[in-house]
């Protein structure tokens, strides 16, 4: 059974929470919304993974997260938000520019991370410009100080490891917004992020809202 639950586990707590999962549109004053994301590195090949893993630079899974985001006006959101790498800990997103159909946001937050016992930050710059009523694309930069989860043993190597590093990247992503599917979802972003590491060359990473 211990075996099961280890093979259950491990491949959402050996990844590297890389991404942004943000889009420059606030959710509008008064509003709640409720976030629940996903993502997972992606190696070109099988030689290309050994030799990741060869080097001390290999993501074994994904990594999972979710936000409680609240919308402050109708530039600005802030919110709380817990992911499996980040921790727990506040988060906020202003508009500074909004040009119909472009739009330019900055966002940040911190967290502390009660397993590798630090603390976490993350800063974001996102434009987007809106293709529909109801769909946009955005370009973004991050940079995130997270635990370093590369070439995990075990479950158990989660709640030892301790060091933490800088990660950076630039995000491309596609947000669908503004539709209800059966009174529940508000948002779907797809986004795919390439690191300034060598590995993984790509993570891939999902997002819903409601």
């Amino acid at each position: 059974m211990r075996k099961i639950l280890v093979l259950v586990i491990l491949p959402l707590m050996s990844g590297c929470f890389l991404g942004t999962f943000r889009t420059p549109e606030p959710i509008g004053a008064g509003n709640v919304e409720k976030n629940l994301y996903f993502n997972f590195p992606f190696y070109y090949s099988r030689s290309y993974k050994e030799d990741a893993r060869s080097r001390n630079c290999y993501y074994g899974g994904g990594n999972f997260g979710m936000m409680l985001n609240f919308g402050a006006s109708e530039n600005m959101d802030f919110g709380i938000k817990y992911d499996l790498s980040g921790g727990l800990g506040p988060e906020v997103k202003m508009r500074f520019i909004h040009q119909d159909p472009l739009s330019i946001m900055v966002s940040g937050g911190f967290g502390y991370h009660f397993f590798a016992e630090g603390f976490s930050w993350n800063l974001n710059l996102i434009g987007s410009t809106r293709i529909s009523e109801y769909s946009s694309i955005f370009l973004g930069l991050t940079v995130s100080h997270l635990p370093d989860y590369r070439n995990l043993a075990g479950v158990s190597d989660y709640f030892t490891r301790k060091n933490f590093r800088n990660f950076g990247g630039l995000a491309l992503g596609f947000s669908f917004r503004n539709f209800r599917i059966m009174n529940s979802f508000k948002s779907f972003n797809m986004e795919f992020l390439l690191p300034f590491d060598k590995y993984p060359p790509i993570f891939w990473g999902i997002g819903v809202g409601f």
